[in-house]
């Protein structure tokens, strides 16, 4: 389409010529063509001159459409700017009069008259097309957002497009995905079962299709090139398009037809120098640490190196900015930066926000670390530090295009800090007494790496699952050098990593693209996930508001939608981020092979309860084997359970059954192929099973061998199914959660 885009970049230097950063609608009616939309036959009547015969005969209907076209109204609609009348040259003319007249009174009274340039009137064929009701209209949209660059929509469209979104679920509103050269089969597998093919492009209700589907695939892909090329994520082009849009469009004899339009574009261009992926291995897994900011008496910067001593790292090879001391905690202190032996794999700063940019320019220029952790809070979150943080970036990237010279990465500022099991170290500023309880229990390493711009939350969420130890934990505060995107980069190409929880709160202009285009690289791989929960999200406002588009396709709805398209997990609130960190994190190399599940309980409560949970969640309830029943039906006969249940999933074993019969239910149905994983709810109340720990004044103890507990440990450890245990009871029974969790099981509350 080499061609065609030369063909558009000279209709935006002609409007950039004439002082504009949008398009008039017959300009605009150009592009449509260009991506596969028809559209009306038209022709475009300069103001103050006469309709020809020749024209009008160019129109093949009785009636026409008569629109303004002025550059100050974009929402012809809104001002009366569009009217329908017969194709008369009298009928037009007197209604270009009065159209004008009624234009000009309603930008007296907005108060822009003086400003007001009517440079003509469209005049169109009144297209005839299929009227079906919700779906008679559609919209083609994409808007450039500064997190993932042009995002593409195709939804339900008309005047009352806002309206109808808002009735909507998202999944039922249309498609939202990011502009890019997809393939016709990624977006024929994308929309397959969306509300629009379904209604437009199957039978619907004894009505045949009104349109293939390949139809719209072609459009929503030649759109998506056009804005993938047109964007600013791309080095090459001159221009980028803000946000486009046809709207409505209607399907008139199978084909589809672009009735209105607008577009605005600029020069935007998001250029970035990025960081070498290689060199994040010098932060995670440093030779060799240095630290400026560091107290005689206890402050973040001796909490730090404290942390970095007891997480195992050798004292000799830390080495400690401090004027005045020899050592310091067992490691050599130098009066300044210029004084260190060597350059270091990892520097540690915890000094002051305004005192920085100095130091990092002094690192760079001497050449004393690949790689730095900027602790320093306040940097451009504070007024007044926003040129601390640009002059910090503007230093990073201008060094970092010099051919040959050794430029540090940096991981923050306004950071916790990091940690990194392989690496045996941790530069967080908080004891870990604050964080774990004493004594510390025993913690399962696991291949997680945590990436949150809130340290906070994810010491919080560590906090709550200390029976976990993530293989590193990365706090990238502001993201200054260092985002999201890289460190998902770099965890692609580690076969260490299965699981990545990402907490984001926003991205650096276009870091949203390369994070999804990350994520592809590192879910090539089989047996990974990404869980990733994202806060703040009511604090972006609309950045476009001319379109429709815009307002329907909020900067959330936009996230959430492209993140699951991608097969990411998006956690709903910060509950269920840290419910899905505990059970991937605990669940890894079982066989997840299916959503065919089985609830096992002792309480008809659970049974009715979790029963609806899953049907929410769109998981089956499997259905047992003809040998598993005859099994169950045996075991349970046995217990006298069978007279008052029948054999059926859930399954509700009743308050009857003791530690026994429970295991061999479970055991059995973990055997059955039917099944792909187990929910396990037994309500501990009951006196048939050992729930209370050894102290406790009835003499039970879940312990004990035999104990359905000690059984649930050897079954999950024993077979490549998932198993979940879910306890519903209060606080008495948390010694039992703590028990299982810390022999590696997956515990709900």
């Amino acid at each position: 389409m080499t061609d065609h885009y030369q063909k558009i970049k000279n209709i935006f230097q002609k409007a950039r010529s004439e002082g504009r950063d949008f398009l008039l609608e017959p300009e605009v009616y150009q592009i449509f063509e260009v991506i596969g939309l028809k559209i009306p036959a038209h022709f475009f009547l300069p103001r103050g001159t006469t309709i020809s015969d020749s024209s009008l005969a160019q129109l093949p209907t009785d009636k026409v459409v008569v629109k303004v076209v002025s550059p100050q109204i974009l929402h012809k609609s809104d001002w009366g700017g569009v009217k329908i009348t017969t194709k008369d040259k009298d009928h037009i003319g007197h209604l270009l009069t009065v159209m004008e007249k009624e234009i000009r009174a309603k930008a007296k009274t907005a108060g822009f008259l003086d400003s007001l340039e009517i440079k003509g009137f469209l005049i169109c064929e009144l297209v005839p097309y299929e009227n079906i009701g919700l779906g008679t209209e559609l919209i083609y949209g994409v808007k450039l957002t500064r997190e993932f660059g042009p995002v593409l929509h195709l939804g339900w469209g008309g005047k009352e497009v806002e309206f109808i979104h808002r009735l909507l679920t998202p999944e039922g509103t249309g498609l939202t995905v990011l502009a890019e050269d997809k393939s016709s089969l990624d977006l024929e597998k994308t929309l397959e079962k969306n509300p629009i093919i379904e209604k437009l492009c199957r039978p619907f209700r004894g009505q045949s299709p009104i349109i293939k589907a390949s139809y719209l695939v072609k459009t929503l892909r030649n759109l998506s090139s056009l804005c993938s090329y047109f964007s600013p994520l791309n080095a090459g082009a001159e221009f980028s398009i803000e946000e486009i849009e046809a709207n409505p469009v209607v399907i008139s004899n199978h084909k589809q037809v672009a009735l209105d339009g607008l577009c605005r574009f600029s020069s935007r261009q998001w250029p970035r120098v990025h960081p070498p992926p290689e060199a994040i291995d010098f932060l995670l897994h440093p030779r060799s640490i240095g630290i400026i900011g560091v107290s005689k008496e206890m402050n973040i910067g001796r909490i730090i190196l404290q942390n970095i001593i007891n997480a195992g790292f050798p004292a000799e090879k830390i080495m400690v900015i401090k004027p005045g001391m020899k050592t310091i905690d067992g490691c050599r202190c130098y009066p300044h930066l210029a004084n260190l032996p060597q350059s270091l794999d990892l520097f540690i700063v915890a000094i002051p926000a305004e005192k920085t940019p100095p130091l990092i320019e002094e690192i760079t220029l001497q050449q004393k670390a690949k790689s730095v952790i900027l602790i320093s809070g306040g940097i451009g979150e504070k007024k007044g530090t926003e040129k601390i943080e640009q002059n910090i970036k503007t230093l990073i990237e201008k060094h970092r295009q010099e051919k040959g010279k050794l430029t540090p990465i940096l991981n923050g500022g306004n950071c916790l800090g990091v940690f990194s099991s392989p690496g045996h170290f941790d530069t967080t500023f908080v004891p870990a007494v604050k964080i774990y309880p004493s004594p510390r229990p025993k913690k399962r390493l696991v291949p997680l790496a945590f990436i949150s711009q809130s340290g906070a939350l994810m010491i919080s969420i560590l906090s709550n699952l200390p029976f976990l130890q993530p293989a590193y934990g990365i706090s990238i505060g502001n993201q200054i050098d260092l985002t999201a995107s890289e460190y998902l980069n770099y965890f692609a190409d580690r076969d260490n990593i299965l699981i990545l929880a990402i907490y984001l709160e926003g991205f650096r202009e276009g870091d949203g693209w390369r994070f999804i285009q990350a994520a592809r690289r590192f879910l090539q791989h089989p047996n990974r996930v990404i869980i990733v929960y994202k806060g703040g999200r009511s604090a972006f406002g609309q950045e476009a508001t001319s379109s429709h588009t815009a307002s329907i396709a909020g900067d959330y709805h936009i996230f959430e939608q492209v993140m699951k398209q991608e097969g990411i997990i998006v956690a709903k609130n910060l509950r269920q981020f840290q419910q899905l960190i505990m059970g991937f994190s605990l669940l890894v190399g079982k066989r997840g092979e299916g959503t065919r599940l089985a609830l096992i309980t002792n309480a008809g409560f659970e049974s009715v309860a979790t029963a609806d949970l899953f049907q929410e969640e769109d998981v089956t309830l499997s259905s047992f084997s003809s040998p598993t029943k005859a099994k169950l039906n045996e075991i349970l006969a046995k217990a006298e359970i069978t007279q008052l249940q029948d054999i059926r999933n859930p399954l509700d074993l009743t308050p009857l059954a003791d530690d026994y019969v429970f295991t061999q239910v479970v055991e059995t149905v973990l055997k059955d192929d039917e099944v792909d994983g187990i929910v396990v709810s037994p309500v501990p109340m009951t006196t048939a099973l050992n729930t209370l720990p050894p102290s406790s004044p009835i003499k039970e103890n879940f312990t004990k061998p035999g104990t359905l507990v000690k059984e649930l440990i050897r079954l999950f450890h024993h077979d490549s199914k998932p198993l979940v245990v879910n306890i519903d009871a209060g606080e008495v029974y948390q010694p039992l959660v703590d028990f299982l969790q810390q022999q590696g099981l997956p515990v709900f509350r």
